[in-house]
């Protein structure tokens, strides 16, 4: 394979885990795929928050679909999701139609009534859905297929699939590619700790936190444990005092961590930052998110 960089790639087998793009991928490889996909939007709405208590509500709909209701970033509750049949991956965009649905949705169930214009933040994701023949979106399965091509060097193509079941997926993958490509499969990853999760007690983590770094605040302090886990000491294995930890970019997050966002979570821009590697862009003000842009923006 030729890569944009113009250095070139060369190997026995290839997973095609394209998501969304897989059936593109591989009518750039010239494969015809006996399985397909089906593009499926779903949205989600965030609004203040509709009720107390940390619990989820499941709202029963009319057209026979659930609605989540879920306690959200500390003041807000997130609603979703939608089923929305779609052309293309670059259709992950919320419209109007979904907005009033999700509102109705919360409305049927909850005192508290809100209306578009209560909406204080969205997103929406494109499901690559396994394509089962089901006449509607709601009924497409949620099961994942594993399509294997051995014409040629072996190809994987993952059809459908979750981040909750990845590595249930990732080892059925490796169990299916293990025979053509003459390795031995076997499971090494089921009970391992994620990336900073390695953390026996989370309270007494966040004391230790506070304790080390007591200029963080503890409000601070208790939101990067909870994003960083115990990654966090190799953020901050410089950082002796306030001053160390650089500009304010916004919302708390510093120079060093932004700087640790760009190269070690692979934020490209504030947006990433904002809204996705953390919700801090919910507690912002227009003016803020601006400032924190600009500031992202010049970071060298």
């Amino acid at each position: 394979a030729h890569l944009s960089d113009g250095s070139s790639v060369a190997a026995r087998g290839m997973v095609n885990a394209a998501g969304p793009w897989v059936s593109q991928l591989l009518g750039r490889l010239g494969v015809n795929a006996a399985s397909g996909v089906r593009l499926v939007k779903g949205s989600h709405i965030v609004v203040p928050r509709l009720y107390d208590g940390d619990h989820a509500y499941i709202l029963q709909q009319p057209d026979r679909r659930i609605v989540f209701a879920i306690p959200y970033q500390d003041g807000f509750t997130e609603i979703g999701t939608t089923d929305v049949p779609v052309d293309a991956p670059e259709d992950a965009v919320i419209d109007q139609d979904e907005i009033a649905y999700l509102c109705e949705a919360a409305n049927r169930h909850f005192t508290r009534q809100i209306n578009p214009a209560d909406v204080t933040s969205t997103w929406s994701g494109v499901r690559p859905l396994y394509d089962d023949g089901a006449s509607e979106a709601k009924a497409v399965t949620r099961d994942y297929v594993l399509e294997l091509d051995t014409n040629g060097p072996t190809l994987l193509s993952i059809f459908g699939g979750k981040i909750t079941t990845a590595r249930h997926l990732a080892e059925e993958a490796l169990e299916k590619l293990s025979t053509p490509m003459g390795f031995s499969a076997y499971p090494v990853t089921r009970a391992r700790a994620f990336p900073g999760g390695a953390i026996p007690a989370f309270p007494q983590y966040v004391a230790q936190v506070c304790a080390t770094w007591p200029f963080l605040g503890a409000a601070r302090a208790e939101r990067m444990a909870h994003a960083y886990g115990s990654m966090l000491p190799d953020m901050l294995q410089d950082v002796k005092s306030a001053e160390d930890l650089g500009q304010d970019l916004g919302g708390g997050v510093s120079e060093v961590e932004a700087r640790w966002l760009r190269t070690r979570e692979w934020a490209r821009s504030a947006e990433d930052v904002l809204s996705r590697r953390s919700k801090i862009g919910l507690h912002l003000s227009e003016t803020e998110r601006s400032a924190f842009e600009a500031a992202w923006d010049a970071l060298a």
